[in-house]
C-alpha cells in the first residue's frame, strides 16, 4: 500500500471507532492514539508520524467534526502539525515509561514526634 491508500484506510477505520463525531481538545488526544494503534497493524517503510500527521489533517478537514462554536479557534491549533507531533512524542514516551507520571514517590512526613 501506498501512503495514500493508507491515510485513506486509516480514516476509515478511525471514522468507525470515533464515538464522538465531535472533535474537540479531549478527543484529539485520543484519535492521535488511536491512529497510533491502527498504523502499528501496517507493514510499511513510510514515516508512520508523518502518516498520522497527514491523517489527523484529513480528518478535521471532514465536514460537520469540529465542534461549531469552537471550529474557529480549534482548527487552526489542530492543523498546526508541531501540536500533533508533540502529542505524538508524549504517547510514545508514555509507551516506554519515558515518562515518570506514577513513579513519584511521596515521603511521609509527620508532624508529631514519636
Amino acid at each position: 500500500m501506498n501512503k495514500e491508500e493508507i491515510i485513506k484506510d486509516i480514516l476509515n477505520k478511525l471514522k468507525e471507532k470515533i464515538n464522538d463525531p465531535k472533535i474537540d481538545t479531549t478527543s484529539a488526544f485520543k484519535i492521535v492514539s488511536l491512529a497510533m494503534e491502527i498504523i502499528e497493524t501496517y507493514k510499511t517503510n513510510e514515516n508512520k508520524k508523518e502518516i498520522i500527521i497527514m491523517t489527523f489533517k484529513e480528518l478535521i478537514k471532514t465536514e460537520g467534526l469540529l465542534s461549531d462554536d469552537i471550529s474557529n479557534i480549534l482548527k487552526p491549533i489542530l492543523e498546526n502539525e508541531m501540536i500533533i507531533s508533540g502529542i505524538i512524542d508524549v504517547i510514545c514516551m508514555a509507551t516506554k515509561g519515558e515518562i515518570n507520571i506514577n513513579k513519584i514517590k511521596i515521603k511521609k512526613c509527620s508532624c508529631f514526634p514519636k
